[in-house]
């Protein structure tokens, strides 16, 4: 009787410390694994139309970082590890995503590399990495991902997702102010200054590398504090002249060969033209605006809105002729001087020796 006694208790022990296991001491192949899709909420926004033509091609990427620490605080013990193939979740803008009544375009961002095998709550720390030149973007959140049982015993499933602004320090739900069904990222384009290249080349044979020509740049939809705002740094030698008139809203200056000016501080989204002085005859003038060939009209780039950075290249090409052409134009002509003198001469001789 007293050994049956003892046998009852040592199972009755037993079963306890059985029970007190923690699911994650006993193998993953006790659960069927889920591979389950969660993630946040990425938003773009642009000022204005232009900006978002220019700069709307982008892709945005994410880092979602496993956190065993705060996956044991939540969980209770430590649950088993999940197995992450690929962490980054990426997002692709194009520019044909914005028009110009909307310039912000929302999408997701999920994370679906990620197996759970067994029940618990992991913690995962979601940071965009590196948002691109002129975005801004400091979001980034704590994931919890509640795993459970399914309706069939063994099947996992991914029973919510609680999101916390920042790296959580505590146990979930501690500051319910900072919690959230969704991580938004928001990113916004704040480069609101842009900059402007205008330069002169000089080609051909004969053309006068030494000569000025007189340039204009006209802007349009800037406001008198923007425009007395333009800085600029002339480059030649010697150093162009630069003239700004406030109440026209132009910038004179003059260039010769490999002279260029740059202005900076310039308004995104502000309009401009340049246009060069006829430079007389003997030069044909062609420019390119960003490398790409520009149709003038006399002489003039057409309107354009600065998106970031601009650059104008004129060039003046001599089509004089060579002085020897004209030398060779004229050859036909002294030859028949040329024999009528010696005609002259020959008639002359006759005459005088027919009077003996």
């Amino acid at each position: 009787m007293k050994n049956f006694k003892k046998l009852m208790v040592t199972l009755l022990v037993a079963a306890m410390a059985f029970a007190a296991v923690p699911g994650s001491a006993f193998a993953a192949s006790a659960y069927t694994p889920v591979t389950g899709t969660f993630g946040g909420e990425k938003t773009v926004i642009f000022p204005n139309y232009d900006q978002s033509q220019a700069h709307g091609d982008q892709t945005f990427t994410y880092n979602a970082t496993y956190l065993p620490g705060l996956s044991e605080t939540a969980t209770g013990y430590a649950p088993a590890a999940p197995t992450v193939t690929n962490p980054v979740g990426t997002v692709t803008f194009t520019k044909s995503d914005f028009t110009s009544s909307s310039l912000s375009k929302t999408t997701g961002v999920t994370f679906d590399n990620i197996t759970f095998n067994a029940p618990g709550v992991y913690a995962f720390n979601l940071v965009e990495n590196g948002p691109g030149s002129g975005f801004t973007c400091n979001d980034n959140y704590t994931a919890y991902v509640t795993v459970e049982n399914g309706g069939t015993a063994g099947i996992l499933q991914i029973a919510n997702v609680v999101y916390v602004k920042g790296l959580d320090q505590a146990s979930p739900g501690t500051d319910t102010t900072k919690k959230s069904t969704a991580a938004p990222f928001t990113n916004t384009y704040a480069d609101t200054t842009a900059s402007l290249e205008v330069s002169k080349t000089v080609t051909g044979p004969f053309g006068d590398k030494t000569k000025d020509f007189e340039f204009t740049v006209t802007f349009t939809d800037i406001t008198d504090d923007d425009f007395n705002a333009i800085t600029y740094t002339a480059t030649g030698n010697p150093t162009p002249t630069v003239n700004k008139d406030s109440a026209n809203k132009t910038i004179t200056f003059k260039l010769k060969d490999s002279d260029k000016v740059n202005f900076s501080t310039l308004p995104v989204g502000a309009h401009y033209t340049v246009a060069e002085s006829n430079p007389g005859s003997g030069y044909n003038v062609s420019a390119t605006v960003n490398s790409a060939a520009a149709t003038l009209n006399n002489y003039t780039t057409p309107d354009k809105s600065i998106a970031q950075g601009d650059v104008v290249a004129f060039t003046n090409n001599a089509t004089q002729s060579p002085v020897t052409g004209f030398v060779m134009n004229i050859a036909p002509y002294v030859g028949l001087l040329v024999i009528a003198v010696i005609a002259v001469v020959l008639i002359m001789k006759r005459r005088s020796t027919s009077n003996f």
